[in-house]
């Protein structure tokens, strides 16, 4: 039973990050080269694929960036930094996985196979913990993910409106919706393209609403001087406190 698990976690990390790449190559190449085309002129086109360009760029940069840093979270790199606070708090911790001992502020990663010191959670989207050392390019990617879906939502939106329907009110909108929509497509009432762009709109708009708040939450936990896993576990909150300077440190 425990392999099957394993397996099962080890499939949804590799699924979420070609999940997060798919999207973010697939948004950019379908409003270049189909859904702005089809709705504005070239020279506005153009303007859309230089800002398409710097959303890229921006994911791809602090995407690459959070997975090189994620192995930096473990304690033991970080052993100076948190002297203090072990000496204060005590030894610390043994972590019967790494078979040594760790700092209050870490939590082993079966996935991650280490601790990972100020653990906020596994995200399985960028393959990889969440942690002291990458958790800056994090924050900036959730927000240049947001920023990005809800352009890719935009430019869906504007075709459908021209190709699909443009009377959404009162109840028109409803077949912008994903479900409704392939349920359309499958009786015949609607053509194939249509329905893949109706998807993908409601996939940027649900994934630019939740990387929202997302980083609206990492904000909160860190200007808190706190992380999601501290923050939530009750025994662990009352007893950090927080530290409320780590804004200024990531």
């Amino acid at each position: 039973m425990r392999l099957k698990t394993w397996g099962m976690y080890e499939w949804a990390n590799i699924a979420g990050v070609v999940y997060t790449l798919l999207l973010i190559f697939g948004i950019y190449f379908l409003i270049l080269f189909y859904t702005c085309p089809a709705t504005y002129q070239p020279d506005q086109c153009a303007q859309a694929n230089c800002f398409g360009i710097i959303i890229i760029l921006e994911l791809l940069v602090n995407f690459l960036l959070f997975i090189i840093y994620s192995r930096r979270n473990d304690p033991q790199r970080w052993l100076q930094g948190v002297a203090l606070l072990t000496t204060v708090k005590g030894a610390g911790k043994y972590c019967l996985e790494c078979n040594r001992i760790a700092p209050l502020r870490s939590h082993h990663c079966k996935l991650c196979n280490m601790c990972i010191l100020r653990k906020d959670h596994h995200c399985f989207v960028t393959g990889a913990c969440v942690g002291i050392a990458n958790q800056r390019f994090f924050i900036v990617f959730v927000l240049w993910a947001s920023i990005g879906a809800a352009v890719g939502s935009f430019y869906n939106l504007m075709y459908l409106l021209r190709h699909m329907e443009s009377n959404i009110y009162p109840f028109g909108w409803l077949k912008l919706l994903a479900p409704v929509a392939v349920v359309r497509w499958i009786i015949s009432y609607e053509i194939f393209t249509n329905t893949a762009i109706c998807v993908l709109f409601s996939i940027c708009t649900a994934t630019s609403v939740v990387a929202l708040i997302f980083f609206g939450s990492q904000m909160f936990y860190t200007l808190n001087g706190y992380t999601m896993y501290d923050y939530h576990t009750l025994s662990r909150k009352i007893e950090l406190h927080g530290d409320g300077e780590t804004y200024s440190e990531r």
